[in-house]
């Protein structure tokens, strides 16, 4: 890391390495936060679906309560019910049985984790854009790097997994490089020392 901070801006290997270590931030960092709203929508979609199971079963029982109501209905109508105090029976039972099955809680829980979602998509298609810009992000100088390398530009997920193939490749051959470097640097050190000793 030492050599890296001592190299010229437009070398090569320090651009590797930079877009190297942005690939690592956005390969740790994206798929846990993707992961994270998952189990929040999750979460909220078993709720959901929870509310709806409940929802349905008390439909069918209000359902049966309302065929066994309306097949008394006649009696009671000729009994001397009025149809007024019928309809406000029926409407507050309605209003009841709306109110126990927890749908408006479950609706703002589903907009206030959809909202959630949305920011976090619009974040990451932010920062997937400008990375994958074809003039200033990492794509365009990782492959003008690499010149071995082909890429997709057109479709920046097909370009980040062919760029994972051929990285490990070029970091060996890096590192093979700064051995051969470093072992040349010393044999001159060793031979410039030997003869300082010597002279």
């Amino acid at each position: 890391m030492a050599h890296l901070r001592n190299l010229n801006p437009n070398d090569e290997i320090l651009q590797v390495t930079e877009a190297m270590g942005f690939l690592a931030l956005i390969i740790r960092q994206t798929p846990a936060a993707i992961a994270a709203e998952r189990k929040q929508f999750e979460a909220v979609f078993a709720s959901a679906v929870s509310a709806l199971q409940i929802a349905h079963r008390n439909t069918a029982e209000y359902r049966q309560q309302l065929e066994s109501r309306l097949a008394r209905l006649p009696d009671e109508i000729a009994a001397g019910i009025s149809p007024d105090v019928i309809a406000a029976k029926i409407t507050e039972g309605l209003r009841q049985r709306w109110s126990e099955t927890g749908m408006p809680a479950t609706a703002d829980a589903i907009a206030v984790h959809a909202s959630s979602l949305s920011k976090a998509s619009k974040e990451l298609g932010l920062a997937l854009r400008d990375f994958s810009d074809p003039y200033t992000g990492a794509v365009p100088i990782v492959n003008r790097n690499m010149c071995g390398m082909k890429a997709d530009l057109q479709n920046a997920t097909d370009h980040v997994r062919a760029q994972m193939a051929g990285l490990g490749r070029e970091l060996w051959r890096s590192v093979a490089v700064m051995c051969a470097g470093s072992l040349g640097i010393g044999v001159i050190l060793g031979v410039a020392y030997a003869r300082w000793v010597g002279g």
